[in-house]
């Protein structure tokens, strides 16, 4: 579908004194026709481009053609321009929360106003002065062009709540080349009805940093708050998810002693190794352990990965990352939590004879009598098998938590009915978006099964992703999140939910904690070389 020029929500000469309606006119029926003009033409010649958003299209922009950068730039810092200003008189005060935000990342709000206008007023040449959220912080940057903090061509990274434009179309006509004067003006148009303006929608969904805002991480790609055109809709859903970054979970080495280095900013496109069977690292204030309980070859037999093409297909991309081509090696390592008196066991391997857990947390010095809450994402049997020897049940003082449908789905297959009889009286099943333990939210992510779940694990703004199954192998799942996965109880559902949190991964620096990945699975979805890469975060063994 064709991108549109949004219309403006407000009369021409609405904002006088401040921009004149001369500017106006020219601005939005001219500038910004011509960008839409001509992104849709350079979309239209690129078929790669054809049907994503420009907030896909945003995340490699490096490797698009300039004409899609320049006016899907355009087109987009536009239609957020035009949002954010209204007439003097509907113009309102900042939410509690961002004024709050203001006051402890910026200075207060004289002087966030005063190093805004500095950004714009040094941008050489044409470009965009902006507020970002970044690491869960305020931030304040500019960009030359029509370049935008979405982009992966930009330094300062980020999602915005605010943009003025200083290129000299937006403010030439009235302060020729006084820019300082015209940047001084804004101020008195910005942020318009605060029931609809994009603070209200973008900023109080997620910078109020809350549950609501961590609740909604997955959720997001349907968000669709009720904005005055599609490009802003979809400006914000998008917004809503991205700017969830999630703050430094920090890895320490096992076993660190004093002096020796901290672990190093990943830069290698290869996931780091670390010293099995246990690697130990931080949540914030949360000591969390990653158990290694086994692998898992797979053929390269297109039954599992990239169904429907050939072994030589698949074989391309894991030949690029220097891994075996076949089988295809994945990983099976549970992850534990402790926060105050929980100890919360997410996943449980194998099982018995086929998994080496109870090991693993014998060398933890963890007793699997000790652990509260056993946390499962999906019942297969990789992921549910620990949860049963010899008859019985393997943690027999921990509450087995997961959410209803993946529960209804285990009870009603006759294949899983001994392990089902042995754990049902320690079941407590749960609807996802509900806070399953303290610090511990329940992400609905079905697709891969019934009543799949990620969790979010939180310490106060240090967050980890536990992704389950939505991603199976670090390279294939994602560099390539549409291949269908044989996995898949639903293929469509299960390639749409690794797809939208890939795209939101990659746009976020959320850390995440991947079950399938090589050990111990730590780390981010970026965006390298113009396409996705998982990034390590892991101190590389001795």
């Amino acid at each position: 579908m064709a991108f549109t020029l949004p219309p403006l929500p407000y009369a021409y000469d609405a904002l006088e004194p401040a921009i004149d309606k001369e500017t106006m006119t020219f601005h939005h029926d001219k500038h910004h026709q011509t960008y839409v003009d001509n992104l849709n033409k350079a979309v239209d010649a690129d078929a790669d481009l054809q049907g994503k958003s420009l907030e896909e299209i945003f995340t490699s922009i490096s490797t698009a053609p300039k004409a899609v950068r320049n006016n899907g730039g355009g087109h987009w810092n536009h239609s957020l321009f035009w949002e954010v200003l209204a007439p003097a008189d509907q113009t309102g005060e900042p939410s509690a929360e961002l004024a709050a935000a203001i006051d402890s990342d910026l200075g207060g709000m004289d002087k966030f106003k005063e190093d805004f206008n500095a950004a714009g007023a040094a941008q050489f040449g044409s470009g965009w002065a902006w507020l970002i959220v970044q690491n869960g912080k305020l931030k304040i940057t500019s960009t030359p062009n029509q370049d935008n903090p979405l982009m992966d061509v930009v330094e300062e990274r980020g999602e915005v709540v605010l943009g003025a434009d200083v290129w000299e179309h937006a403010y030439y006509l009235k302060y020729q080349n006084r820019r300082a004067d015209y940047l001084k003006s804004f101020w008195s148009v910005v942020y318009g009805n605060p029931d609809n303006a994009l603070y209200a929608a973008a900023v109080e969904a997620w910078l109020k940093r809350s549950e609501d805002a961590r609740r909604n991480l997955r959720r997001a790609f349907s968000i669709q708050p009720a904005h005055r055109s599609e490009t802003m809709r979809i400006l914000m859903a998008t917004a809503a998810v991205t700017a969830l970054t999630l703050a430094a979970c920090s890895p320490a080495a096992n076993d660190q002693k004093s002096g020796e280095p901290a672990p190093p900013n990943p830069t290698s496109t290869v996931a780091a190794p670390a010293e099995k069977p246990v690697y130990r690292f931080k949540i914030g204030a949360l000591d969390a352990i990653a158990l290694f309980d086994g692998q898992n070859p797979v053929p390269n037999d297109n039954k599992v990965f990239g169904v429907g093409l050939t072994p030589q297909a698949v074989a391309a991309p894991l030949t690029a990352a220097g891994q075996p081509a076949d089988p295809i090696m994945l990983e099976i390592h549970p992850l534990l939590v402790r926060n105050g008196a929980r100890t919360m066991l997410f996943d449980t391997g194998l099982g018995a004879g086929k998994g080496q857990l109870m090991q693993s947390l014998q060398t933890a010095g963890v007793d699997p009598a000790s652990i509260t809450d056993v946390m499962i994402s999906h019942g297969h049997p990789d992921h549910v098998g620990g949860l049963v020897a010899d008859g019985a049940l393997a943690f027999p003082n921990a509450a087995i938590r997961m959410s209803e449908a993946e529960w209804a789905s285990m009870r009603a297959n006759p294949e899983m009915a001994d392990l089902v009889r042995v754990i049902t009286p320690n079941v407590q099943a749960f609807r996802p978006g509900e806070e399953v333990a303290p610090g511990v939210e329940a992400q609905d992510t079905a697709g891969h099964t019934p009543g799949h779940v990620a969790y979010l694990i939180a310490d106060g703004q240090n967050q980890l992703l536990y992704t389950g199954d939505l991603m199976h192998h670090w390279v294939l799942s994602v560099e390539h999140p549409d291949w269908t996965v044989g996995y898949d109880n639903d293929p469509v559902a299960g390639k749409k939910a690794r797809l939208d949190e890939i795209t939101a991964l990659r746009a976020s620096g959320a850390h995440i904690y991947a079950y399938h990945f090589p050990f111990p699975g730590l780390g981010k979805i970026q965006t390298r070389e113009g396409r996705a890469m998982f990034i390590s975060e892991a101190q590389p063994a001795a």
